[in-house]
């Protein structure tokens, strides 16, 4: 029987995609998702899953929107000399800004803890746990915390950290359509597979931070589709969350 993930990223990013998230999680095919825990609607999806008992919630990390957790004077080197956040993802990092981001990304998670949630993981924001040498310091967190993390794409050697077998990012953009999530999920070849998503409901708030807007809402469409659960049902596919893999493990 096969075993699959579905994790819905950017929860916290605005009021219109925690609504989202909230709807695929009870209505659909999430799983799990991860909470961006720096952004100004961050305690509205704090709420949000209080309300609807959402308890399988882990840690978007999150290095290139927002203000970091810590204060700029502590963290100089993630702005520019405008105060303006640094694309950590476009810049040479050296020793000095390793530290900060260590500091920085520690500080998240200790401010989730914070909030009196229990993290099921860790993930991150454009993919920055999978940036050399940013993916030693969120294994190293990891460790320390005992949380599981998504898998690294391009990595094999972490060991002594629970993940999924396989991940899968391509539903997303021009990609997202229903036949190419039924392609995901019964040409799956491994034990357990994270499948990645972004769904939730359009705004101008959200157009006004975000690129990847109108897409989240056909997201939200195809995850929550009769179809695609009948789908489900039909392959002898089971849905799981971070949580059931931790204790699979």
């Amino acid at each position: 029987m096969k075993k699959v993930i579905v994790n819905a990223d950017d929860f916290g990013l605005t009021q219109s995609v925690n609504r989202g998230i909230v709807r695929a999680y009870m209505d659909g095919l999430v799983t799990s998702t991860t909470l961006m825990v720096n952004m100004p609607d961050t305690l509205h999806a704090i709420m949000l899953a209080q309300k609807y008992n959402l308890n399988d919630i882990g840690i978007h990390l999150n290095l290139t929107k927002g203000e970091t957790i810590l204060p700029k004077e502590k963290v100089y080197l993630l702005y520019d000399e405008k105060q303006n956040r640094l694309d950590i993802r476009k810049i040479k990092l050296t020793k000095e800004h390793l530290i900060q981001i260590e500091q920085e990304l520690e500080a998240q998670i200790e401010r989730f803890f914070a909030f009196g949630l229990m993290p099921t993981h860790l993930d991150s924001h454009h993919h920055i746990h999978m940036k050399s040498p940013i993916d030693e310091i969120v294994y190293k967190l990891a460790q320390k915390y005992r949380l599981p993390i998504r898998k690294h794409l391009y990595r094999n050697d972490f060991n002594n950290v629970i993940m999924p077998n396989g991940l899968d990012i391509s539903f997303y953009n021009y990609k997202v359509s229903l036949e190419h999530l039924k392609n995901i999920l019964i040409n799956n070849q491994y034990e357990v597979l994270e499948i990645m998503t972004h769904p939730g409901y359009n705004s101008n708030e959200l157009e006004e931070i975000s690129i990847y807007n109108a897409k989240r809402e056909e997201e939200l469409t195809i995850l929550t589709s009769p179809e695609i659960k009948e789908f489900v049902k039909q392959n002898d596919i089971t849905l799981i969350s971070f949580s059931h893999l931790k204790r699979m493990s």
